[in-house]
């Protein structure tokens, strides 16, 4: 008898995400979040080509990649369709629009609700380098 894996908050529920935006996950997306390794990554940086508006740093901290469930697709709703893949600590999002064949990751700025392009694809930001991070240290 084998045993079915036991889901874990971080498990991808595509049939959540895929009803509720009409869409069939990118499979880079279901490849990323099938490997705990990969999504329980905490504390680091990535490059992005845009710095975000009002900012100079090419670099963004990255907290945590977030779970796929229903609290995304409420976020989903206050963020002009744009679904959450992961937190900057601080209340901001790194995001993107699942509808979008080649998507854009986007930084959702909590503070004001500003959604500023990153110039990062989802793969890109996926499976792209990641630095040490250095936000917050003296």
């Amino acid at each position: 008898m084998q045993l079915e894996p036991v889901p874990t908050l971080f498990s991808i529920v595509p049939k959540i995400i895929e009803d509720h935006f009409g869409i069939r996950m990118p499979s880079v997306l279901k490849e990323f979040y099938a490997d705990p390794s990969k999504v329980l990554q905490q504390e680091f940086e990535i490059e992005i080509r845009k710095p975000i508006e009002g900012e100079i740093e090419k670099r963004v901290h990255v907290q945590n990649f977030a779970p796929m469930n229903d609290f995304s697709i409420e976020l989903s709703r206050q963020t002009e369709g744009f679904l959450a893949i992961a937190g900057d600590g601080g209340g901001g999002s790194y995001m993107f629009n699942p509808k979008s064949i080649d998507a854009e990751i986007h930084y959702y700025f909590v503070q004001d609700g500003a959604i500023f392009p990153t110039g990062l694809t989802l793969i890109e930001f996926l499976k792209g380098p990641r630095h040490e991070a250095t936000w917050g240290v003296d």
